[in-house]
This record gives C-alpha cells, sequence and structure tokens, in this order.
C-alpha cells in the first residue's frame, strides 16, 4: 500500500503539487498521466524515496523494496556498454520482474524498446501480481491500469 497524505512539492517558490493525498492499495494498477512538466516522474521519485516533499508525508507499505525504473533509463550494469538503449532497457524490466517485487514504479518504460519487447513489457505487466504504478503516453500501456490519476494545475483528479 502506498499512502500521500498533505503533500507539497516547491521547486524555487514554484509548486509543482500543492496538498495532494491519495491511496493505492496492494495489487492496484495505477496508471499516471498529464502533461510534459506536470510532475509525473516527480511523483515516482518521491514514492521511490529519491526525492523528499516540501510538505506532508508518504510511506509506502511493502513487504520487499518497490522496483523503480527512472525514466531517464536504467542503472549502472557492468559489461552492457556496448548494448543499445533498449538492450539495456530490456535488461533492467526483466532484473526488475525477476526480483518479483510486491510494487513496480515504472517511469516510461516503453521508451526504446521496439514493437517486440514492447509487447512482452505488457504481457509481463499483465502477469505482474502485485501493484503497478506506471507513467506512459502509450494508451496500450495504460491499459494495465485500473485507475488513471491525472496531473494537472498543481494537483491530480482521478
Amino acid at each position: 500500500m502506498i499512502s500521500v497524505n498533505g503533500v507539497t512539492v516547491s521547486f524555487g517558490g514554484y509548486d509543482l503539487f500543492d496538498n495532494i493525498s491519495f491511496l493505492i492499495n496492494t495489487k492496484d494498477r495505477i496508471g499516471l498521466a498529464g502533461k510534459n512538466g506536470a510532475g509525473k516522474s516527480t511523483l515516482l521519485k518521491l514514492i521511490a524515496g529519491d526525492l523528499q516533499p516540501t510538505s506532508g508525508r508518504i510511506a509506502v507499505h511493502s513487504v520487499s523494496k518497490p522496483g523503480y525504473l527512472a525514466q531517464s533509463g536504467v542503472t549502472h550494469i557492468a559489461g552492457i556498454d556496448a548494448l543499445s538503449a533498449g538492450e539495456k532497457k530490456m535488461r533492467e524490466l526483466a532484473r526488475l520482474f525477476d526480483q518479483e517485487t510486491g510494487t513496480l514504479l515504472l517511469d516510461e518504460p516503453e521508451t526504446h524498446l521496439d514493437k517486440t519487447n514492447r509487447a512482452w513489457l505488457l504481457r509481463m505487466l499483465r502477469r505482474h501480481a502485485g501493484t503497478v504504478l506506471i507513467v506512459s503516453h502509450d494508451e496500450e500501456l495504460l491499459s494495465v491500469a485500473d485507475h488513471i490519476l491525472h496531473l494537472e494545475n498543481y494537483g491530480l483528479r482521478i
């Protein structure tokens, strides 16, 4: 379960989020949608613990640490420098699915993937028994979501 309570995020006097709250239950599949710059990636970073909110509280109640794939791509894995961006992304995704983590936080995981690998990703997401929070502009990928949270106007709507 992920709870976001009264979270505000400010950068240089600009509020990206203002007092947002929501709850994601275990096994929920949530898509995050919104315009570029609306804060989708920032919200995932907050939930992953890579950023701290200006105010408010975020709690992730999970047996294992959430599996997190940042928008920027993959972590540094020894021996894969010669691989394409898509191949690196596939290795990172496979690692996340192999960990059998209960919660997946995925920021535009389809980036750099060809049609075959996008189909694999869609199958894996449908098979995943845990919680999924996914940022994507791809409607087919967002079809795995039970609910879509739209980030807009300093907040969100369901």
